[in-house]
């Protein structure tokens, strides 16, 4: 958020200044029917940060000195924790393993039954 609201000089915050701000500050900008599902997080995200942040002196409501750090601590907070999470990214799983299990557990997976409902046709074993 703050790379974006001090426009930097890298090449996607340029892009993102030219195609979805314009002239406007990404505080009162408002999200088109075309945008990226990344910024439409980024803005959830903003809209989120409203109520805890001070945008005109990037510091927190408790005055705090904003810091990406407190930044993340205060996003994951906010996020409900499952009773799985500590079973299913323990850091000696493989994250491979991990990550298919998420996806099954979230019913994702790629599996003939889904791919057949989105229409992909498959030659028969």
């Amino acid at each position: 958020m703050y790379g974006v609201t001090t426009l930097g000089e890298s090449l996607w915050l340029k892009w993102v200044q030219h195609h979805y701000l314009k002239e406007a500050s990404i505080w009162v900008c408002k999200c088109k029917s075309d945008c990226t599902w990344y910024w439409k997080r980024i803005l959830k995200a903003r809209d989120m940060l409203r109520e805890w942040f001070n945008t005109q002196t990037y510091t927190w409501l408790d005055g705090k000195r904003y810091s990406i750090a407190e930044g993340y601590k205060w996003l994951v907070s906010t996020q409900q924790r499952v009773q799985w999470a500590d079973l299913l990214w323990h850091k000696l799983r493989v994250p491979k393993f991990s990550y298919v299990t998420w996806l099954a557990m979230h019913g994702r997976l790629q599996t003939l039954d889904r791919l057949k409902a989105y229409g992909v046709q498959l030659a028969h074993r």
